[in-house]
């Protein structure tokens, strides 16, 4: 949307705020306004401009991940979200036997038509690296990335489960595992998904 403008910023933001608040109900953008809601509430202006004004901004497929790391001798080991590109979660019973792990990935994101950023590890090709746990394996411990968790102190004993939004999520229910025994669940409504760790205290976070 304008990327080459020579428009001052706030001019070029107005623009957007100003096309967006008067796009019929029916446009792409209304309609998925809750795929990039999250977006400009936690960045503002900075991440309105990151959404739509972004110069150098480039959209990947799941297949165009894969031959960009391929390019660069590096291997994609896993999405951090890994259960959003399983194809039953937006679609049960779609018939995905025989295909390969970056295919199946690839009618995943198809299926669920909401991802807006594909956030992932990879290794060089020649690394090893050990096998991360399936999605859904209840023994695995969740580990807490570059987020300060001292805010957990004292959460876990009150109310020992954990909401975590992410890609526009619904509610859904989760239910809890008697004395407390740690888990990950996650459920989808065919567009988005929300997880909920049940903890115990003393789990790893």
């Amino acid at each position: 949307m304008a990327t080459g403008s020579t428009l001052p910023t706030p001019q070029r933001l107005d623009i957007v705020k100003r096309t967006l608040n008067g796009l019929s109900s029916e446009h792409w953008a209304s309609l998925g306004r809750s795929a990039f809601a999250d977006e400009v509430k936690m960045h503002g202006d900075a991440g309105l401009f990151d959404l739509f004004l972004h110069a150098q901004d480039r959209a990947y497929t799941v297949p165009q991940i894969y031959e960009w790391l391929r390019s660069a001798g590096l291997d994609l080991l896993r999405f951090d979200m890994p259960i959003l590109y399983e194809p039953t979660l937006n679609l049960p019973g779609v018939a995905i036997e025989g295909l390969d792990g970056p295919t199946r990935q690839a009618v995943a994101e198809l299926l669920h038509g909401r991802i807006k950023k594909h956030t992932f590890f990879a290794s060089d090709s020649l690394a090893t690296i050990p096998l991360a746990p399936a999605w859904d394996d209840e023994e695995a411990i969740p580990d807490w990335l570059m987020h300060d968790a001292s805010w957990l102190d004292g959460q876990i004993e009150r109310r020992p489960q954990i909401d975590v939004f992410y890609e526009g999520s619904s509610s859904i229910a989760a239910s809890t595992a008697s004395g407390g025994t740690s888990c990950a669940s996650a459920m989808g409504n065919g567009r988005s998904v929300r997880f909920s760790l049940l903890l115990k205290p003393g789990t790893s976070t």
